[in-house]
């Protein structure tokens, strides 16, 4: 599997993402009366087992982004901290990025880092190949919630020219 193959993939998973955030938001408000919270948590980049071998080789652009991204147990972590939160209530209903979760419970991963946010401009900049100015972007600058998720929303999905528009 080479890492440049996610790429045409990316459009389609955010746009089912957007059905689970609103499933999430949905199960918030049914569920608030029980006193049962409900979010939607997104990982960033995830270095998986597949993902780590594929990273030895150093052949993708996408290689900076998984190098700076977090381990499988870090939105475990994320998840055992909202548990522990005595205002998960107020959480409930929302979609929460496992980077801001860390920052806002001071977590690191198992490694010791901070993974990147995938909504940082440092971490947009590293993704999208532009390595000369993303070491030097501090990861605290980021894209507000509202403006991230919209552009999330607006993801479409490409059309391929041979395949049947009534299939």
């Amino acid at each position: 599997m080479e890492l440049n193959k996610i790429k045409p993939y990316m459009n389609e998973f955010l746009q089912e993402t957007a059905k689970k955030d609103r499933m999430a938001k949905d199960c918030g408000m049914d569920l608030e009366k029980y006193n049962v919270a409900f979010v939607s948590v997104w990982p960033g980049p995830v270095r998986t087992e597949l993902i780590n071998a594929e990273l030895a080789l150093k052949t993708s652009s996408l290689t900076w982004l998984f190098e700076h991204g977090e381990t499988t147990e870090f939105t475990g972590k994320c998840i055992a901290s909202l548990l522990l939160d005595p205002k998960i209530m107020k959480k409930s209903g929302q979609v929460l990025l496992s980077s801001d979760i860390a920052e806002e419970f001071g977590l690191k991963d198992v490694d010791e880092k901070h993974p990147v946010s995938i909504r940082s401009v440092k971490g947009m900049l590293g993704g999208s190949g532009a390595l000369w100015i993303a070491d030097y972007i501090p990861s605290f600058i980021k894209l507000p919630k509202w403006l991230f998720f919209i552009l999330g929303s607006l993801a479409k999905t490409p059309v391929k020219k041979d395949a049947s528009k009534y299939a």
